[in-house]
């Protein structure tokens, strides 16, 4: 086209391909969030974000679980290990919500408080059966506890996989 003698001939407005659904990168994390099929098994309530997830000794940071992909969907909350490697988060406390829960898994029930400042999610355990129910599951790096706790967290506190930019676990009652 010789500039100035082109024209632009819009094309016609079709809903069904107009692009709702976004894939954003925030800071060090990545979120998918829509229904459209991306070739692969993605059901619409999905939202999948990477997290870092941290053990907690005596109140300190002492050893790191891993990377994973948290999916949240309606009726649960799946972690899978992540290829990915982030920091531990270091964004200020923004705001504070608290909630005090009993969670259960295949080792066990307990009673837990789960936290939230803005930025990091934290599990602390409540009564000697949480704290024996984070030691037994610390074989498989608490998997099925943080899964529990998240979805509580995103069902009954109201927060969404994109608030979080990290997950904590206590051992010891506080």
């Amino acid at each position: 086209v010789t500039p100035g003698t082109g024209t632009v001939t819009p094309l016609p407005e079709n809903t069904s391909n107009t692009l709702e659904n976004t894939t954003e990168t925030t800071g060090h994390k990545t979120v998918w969030d829509g229904d459209r099929d991306r070739g692969g098994d993605r059901p619409e309530d999905k939202r999948v974000v990477t997290l870092p997830f941290f053990k907690v000794l005596e109140d300190k940071t002492t050893h790191r679980y891993g990377t994973y992909d948290v999916a949240k969907r309606t009726t649960e909350v799946k972690i899978a290990p992540s290829a990915q490697v982030l920091p531990e988060p270091n964004q200020p406390a923004t705001q504070y919500r608290e909630l005090d829960t009993e969670l259960t898994t295949d080792k066990g029930t307990g009673e837990f408080t789960l936290k939230y400042n803005g930025s990091r999610f934290t599990i602390l355990p409540d009564d000697d059966a949480a704290a024996q129910l984070i030691v037994v599951g610390d074989e498989t790096k608490n998997r099925d506890l943080f899964e529990k706790a998240l979805h509580v967290a995103f069902t009954k506190m109201g927060l969404e996989v994109a608030d979080l930019d990290g997950v904590y676990i206590h051992f010891g009652k506080e």
